[in-house]
């Protein structure tokens, strides 16, 4: 901040390339002195931009005039490519002015070692953005985005005071495909930081869960593949529609994140206060 006189925001400063010959190995520093407006910032950016375009100054202009009418040229603009001495037309760009289209008619006259550099350059962007993309494949892949639990483990997680929303797959993990469209819906999630993801692991605790979930949902019949329990204020609420539809899937827990979905309250909790309401009266 000190070494480049930063004192406030918003500061730019362009930090320009010393010539290979400049005993002097720092970059130079020139700082935006003007209002910042779009059209003063894009100015002062462009400004120290390369430019290999010639433009044609007022008292070219009858030279300009002479190519126009030597090669026959009514409508402007117009982009010609000719030898260097002007005396012969090497092609006449007719397209529709655009960078991209502009960039492919260039294309062809650059030389080999042009394109060898360009290539050189666009390979070593490749290879950085491949690289970041491995790495952050790499971040991902040590974080556990779904849990697999026993009977232990879901009471930690989806009763008590817990907070955010618990969700269960009620699938072992031997039911691969569920896992893995469940995982992608999990990984979708995982920043919302709301959701827990976990799914059956150990097969003798299964059903005492399934048993927990049933007395939870007041359902004998567990026909549904996910349940979500908001563990702190003992509410439940099931996804029933087509599992293997990840959109289905997905719209369905956005509609949590947004308060879109109805849960329902826990016949477990239900009963307790009932049972206790039952105490007070006989006392």
């Amino acid at each position: 901040m000190r070494k480049y006189d930063i004192k406030g925001f918003l500061t730019m400063k362009i930090f320009a390339p010393v010539s290979k010959n400049s005993p002097n190995t720092e970059k130079k520093v020139i700082p935006f002195e003007r209002q910042s407006t779009i059209n003063s910032i894009s100015q002062f950016v462009l400004s120290y931009l390369p430019n290999y375009v010639d433009g044609v100054e007022q008292e070219d202009c009858p030279v300009a005039e002479q190519l126009a009418e030597k090669f026959g040229i009514e409508v402007f603009p117009k982009l010609l490519l000719i030898v260097e001495d002007s005396t012969q037309l090497i092609e006449l760009f007719d397209q529709k002015l655009s960078l991209q289209s502009i960039h492919t008619f260039l294309q062809k006259y650059v030389t080999n070692d042009q394109k060898d550099e360009e290539e050189a350059n666009e390979e070593n962007i490749f290879n950085k953005n491949e690289n970041n993309e491995t790495n952050k494949q790499k971040e991902q892949e040590k974080i556990v985005y779904i849990n697999e639990i026993g009977f232990e483990k879901y009471e930690e997680l989806c009763t008590g005071a817990v907070r955010g929303f618990c969700v269960v797959g009620l699938f072992d993990k031997d039911d691969q495909e569920s896992i893995h469209i469940y995982e992608k819906i999990a990984i979708k999630f995982y920043k919302d930081k709301l959701f827990t993801f976990s799914f059956l692991n150990e097969e003798k605790e299964n059903e005492k869960i399934k048993n927990q979930i049933r007395e939870m949902t007041g359902k004998d019949k567990i026909d549904y593949k996910i349940i979500v329990i908001r563990p702190k204020r003992s509410r439940w609420t099931i996804f029933d529609g087509v599992f293997a539809n990840e959109i289905q899937l997905q719209t369905f827990f956005e509609k949590i994140t947004t308060g879109d979905i109805r849960f329902k309250n826990s016949q477990i909790k239900d009963e307790k206060i009932q049972n206790d309401k039952e105490n007070v009266k006989e006392l």
